[in-house]
């Protein structure tokens, strides 16, 4: 659907043909709302770039929202970076300084960066899969990328509408409407880039040397 097909119906919930353009930005405040509330495999993407040699971090889109996979490029040899909660990888490498420079191996996710552990000793080309935001319908004839989630949009444009002209009891009904059928769409709300293990037992406060940090290593020997 379009954005001309969409207006026309949230016009027809609201009876109000003279707010075309209200209806038009709650269009887009809808889909912002739903792809942030779900996983879209419509809105996974590709993004890419050079790591700096002794730079612990680099920046992901601009239109990032959760990320599936990072690894990066040496030579003919590919490393898929072990994303791990910050929490954890603080509490094992709080000062990544400390390690001398080599290929990371643990990164962790905080606003739009993904930090490193160890430093890369080189430039390496890497990329990443990501769940980003549906960009914003600015003229009639662009569409929704979203497959199945129409409905959903419609029933969030509606209720901001509503809002927006303080009939706050349509607003509500519409609402609920929304979150019934997110209920239905919504897949787990963790990041699937994100490995969740938890400590094991006696291992203690040590912080890992750099043999752990070798990506071919598997275990502790």
């Amino acid at each position: 659907m379009d954005r001309e097909d969409i207006r026309d119906l949230v016009i027809e919930t609201t009876g109000r043909s003279d707010k075309t353009t209200l209806i038009n930005s709650a269009i887009n405040v809808a889909l912002g709302k739903l792809s942030t509330d779900f996983l879209w495999e419509d809105l996974l993407t590709e993004g890419s770039g050079t790591m700096t040699a002794s730079t612990g971090y680099v920046s992901l889109a601009s239109d990032y929202k959760r990320l599936s996979e990072f690894r990066y490029m040496d030579g003919l040899q590919s490393y898929q970076l072990d994303i791990r909660p910050k929490k954890w990888v603080v509490k094992w490498y709080p000062d990544p300084s400390a390690f001398s420079e080599d290929k990371p191996v643990i990164g962790y996710l905080q606003e739009k960066k993904v930090f490193f552990v160890p430093y890369p000793d080189d430039a390496y080309n890497y990329s990443y899969s990501y769940y980003r935001l549906h960009p914003d319908l600015t003229a009639d004839t662009d569409e929704i990328l979203i497959r199945g989630g129409e409905e959903a949009i419609i029933s969030y444009a509606t209720y901001w509408t509503f809002k927006a002209l303080e009939k706050h009891e349509d607003a509500t009904q519409w609402r609920a409407d929304y979150a019934d059928l997110v209920k239905g769409l919504r897949r787990a709300d963790v990041s699937p880039a994100v490995n969740h293990i938890a400590d094991q037992r006696g291992m203690g406060t040590r912080v890992p040397g750099n043999f752990h940090l070798m990506p071919f290593v598997r275990r502790t020997p």
